[in-house]
């Protein structure tokens, strides 16, 4: 189940940045990518932090603000509860370094959007006069889940156990808003694919 989730995982992770350069039309002198060489004591230390997270997780109370959902990160360097349109800088003081980083010029915005890649989740980010603020969280294995406790594999009938039914369904998508940002939840067949947190500012790009 955990191989099946991961190849749903990566797949939808390939689609999103291949929209995102597309319709920028960014070309190589608009983007940069730095990758960290991974030592085997990183990868080990990153195993044993991801077993520690996914208890951490399952144990934890439903998280949410009036702003919206929350989803609580954590690296070897530290933990933090990330919500859209928070200061990324706060969010990198608690978890360092990223494993893998990504710049482009952005679409919308006078700057760059920045992609953050860590162990189990990607944090995106937008350009705005208080600096690069977050705008969406994606959770890219079964290793993570949402405080509340779902996890990509768990099943629709988990989700509408936990969030309810007070949905909108966009094809294999079902979106739960709150605030200022939306859960977004893809199921196929009947199994979670993808979670993500995301700014409503990523609909007001998309002219939505």
């Amino acid at each position: 189940m955990r191989k099946f989730s991961r190849v749903l995982s990566l797949i939808a992770a390939t689609a999103i940045l291949a929209a995102m350069l597309t319709a920028c039309g960014s070309s190589s002198d608009d983007v940069k990518r730095i990758e960290k060489e991974a030592t085997d004591t990183a990868v080990a230390d990153t195993e044993e932090v991801a077993e520690e997270s996914t208890e951490a997780v399952k144990e934890a109370a439903p998280v949410t603000t009036d702003g919206g959902y929350i989803y609580h990160a954590e690296t070897s360097s530290g933990a933090i509860d990330v919500s859209v349109d928070m200061p990324m800088e706060t969010v990198l003081a608690s978890l360092g370094e990223a494993d893998s980083y990504f710049e482009a010029k952005s679409c919308a915005f006078d700057g760059l959007d920045k992609m953050y890649t860590y162990g189990h989740f990607e944090i995106d980010t937008y350009p705005s006069e208080a600096g690069d603020m977050v705008s969406a969280v994606y959770l890219t294995d079964d290793l993570t889940g949402t405080p509340e406790g779902l996890y990509i594999g768990s099943s629709l009938e988990d989700m509408e156990s936990i969030y309810g039914t007070d949905y909108e369904v966009n094809g294999n998508e079902y979106i739960y808003k709150a605030g200022d940002m939306s859960l977004k939840i893809q199921v196929i067949h009947s199994k979670v694919s993808y979670i993500t947190y995301a700014s409503k500012v990523l609909g007001t790009v998309a002219g939505n």
